[in-house]
């Protein structure tokens, strides 16, 4: 909704753990390893100390929820998870909770600056429980600007969508998406991509809100069996016609507009 143009998307997820993901024209970059858009097993400072993947201060080990919650209660010898200390933060009295808030910023934009110097994303999604702080997209946007490779950052951040629950709505969406393929084994995956979209996606135009009131599982199952059946009457028709004639059909015996 902020850019739907937009060429290069790089989605941040900073919650329990950092990771990340590069779409490029609409299309997810994998890349040779299947870790394109890893930003958060980058090096970015050594107090974030030893990582789970055998380095030593990974992005992850600086900005996750679980290590700035750690930074904050080392040094109070308190048991605070994030929220409540954000929330000490902006009371204004607790300088613990401005340090590890500072820390927060300062590493946010050292570490999204790389990312910017290198794939130069026109839009910056930044999920997960940790992207809910309202700082990340003030002084952490200011931050990023001293590191990056251009006299002005013209990038633009943004809170998903979906929230913070995006990436559950992902997998579940990931799940259907496997077990459509696994049924109809002659539709590809990015045809089965496209079919998803249209049934779940608002804005998509030929979406229709009663879809939504159904079973997700059993609405693809209908859906799929439609198009499938239309493809097997009509073999020369291509997979994305057949689910927009389908679409179609669907919205008007819904009685949608």
């Amino acid at each position: 909704d902020v850019m739907p143009n937009a060429e290069v998307v790089f989605g941040i997820i900073m919650g329990t753990g950092v990771g990340g993901g590069v779409v490029v024209n609409g299309k997810v970059i994998n890349g040779r390893h299947g870790i394109g858009g890893e930003w958060g097993h980058n090096f970015l400072d050594e107090s974030g100390g030893p990582c789970y993947c055998g380095k030593s201060g990974c992005v992850e080990q600086v900005l996750s929820g679980p290590r700035l919650a750690e930074f904050y209660n080392e040094r109070t010898r308190r048991n605070l998870k994030m929220p409540e200390i954000v929330k000490r933060y902006y009371e204004g009295n607790d300088p613990a909770a401005d340090e590890t808030m500072q820390r927060l910023v300062h590493f946010f934009g050292k570490a999204v600056a790389n990312v910017i110097n290198i794939i130069d994303p026109h839009v910056v999604v930044v999920g997960g429980g940790v992207g809910n702080i309202d700082l990340i997209y003030t002084a952490g946007v200011k931050e990023a600007e001293k590191y990056i490779f251009n006299n002005r950052l013209d990038t633009l951040f943004c809170k998903p969508k979906l929230g913070d629950s995006a990436g559950v709505y992902g997998a579940a969406l990931l799940t259907i998406l496997i077990r459509m393929c696994r049924i109809y084994k002659d539709i590809k995956d990015w045809d089965a991509v496209l079919i998803l979209n249209i049934l779940v996606n608002p804005a998509h135009p030929n979406s229709t809100k009663k879809w939504h009131s159904l079973n997700p599982s059993e609405a693809s199952r209908l859906f799929l069996a439609a198009t499938v059946s239309l493809l097997k009457t009509l073999p020369s028709l291509a997979m994305s016609s057949a689910a927009t004639i389908v679409a179609s059909g669907f919205r008007q015996s819904c009685g949608a507009t």
